[in-house]
């Protein structure tokens, strides 16, 4: 078992209730909830690694476009957790623009239990990687800007013993 927490969001309760019973055995911690109005305040307290996403939610509505719009509400948080769609109703069009706008993986309802587990710990892997990265960026941009400092003079002569500036008549 890993040490990762997994929010599940699907309004499927049998869906929820069988990858509640897949999940267990892997992850630390397994949260489902059937409303995605609940994703901003789950998210809130920074401790989720993944969240696995249904991108439909209303049954007169099926085209995942409730799945891209939480998507880019889940993107907007600061250190966003991993996000891996999952649908009955998708095509490779739906998934491409999934990844496009931020999904690290997409997956189609009726999965593969050890897929299923293997994306989810890839996209987890994947998102610490990029936050490793951007941290690393972040770092060698405070070194730069300090050594630049430091190697900035602190005051100017005079213009008159300035020996760079060229005389004029």
């Amino acid at each position: 078992m890993n040490s990762y927490k997994i929010l599940v969001i699907d309004d499927n309760q049998s869906v929820l209730r069988t990858l509640k019973l897949v999940l267990n055995g892997v992850f630390k911690t397994v949260v489902t909830v059937p409303d995605p109005q609940l994703i901003p305040a789950l998210l809130q307290a920074g401790d989720v690694d993944v969240v696995l996403l249904d991108m439909n939610f209303d049954a007169r509505k099926l085209d995942g476009e409730e799945g891209l719009f939480w998507l880019n509400r889940i993107n907007e948080i600061p250190n966003a957790p991993a996000v891996v769609l999952i649908t009955a109703f998708g095509d490779i069009d739906l998934a491409v623009r999934s990844v496009q706008q931020g999904a690290e993986d997409f997956i189609t309802k009726p999965w593969d239990n050890q897929t299923l587990i293997q994306k989810l710990e890839a996209a987890i892997e994947s998102c610490a990687a990029n936050l490793q990265k951007a941290a690393e960026k972040l770092l060698m941009g405070l070194v730069l800007k300090n050594r630049c400092e430091i190697m900035t003079p602190k005051f100017r002569l005079p213009s008159k013993y300035d020996t760079t500036a060229t005389a004029t008549n």
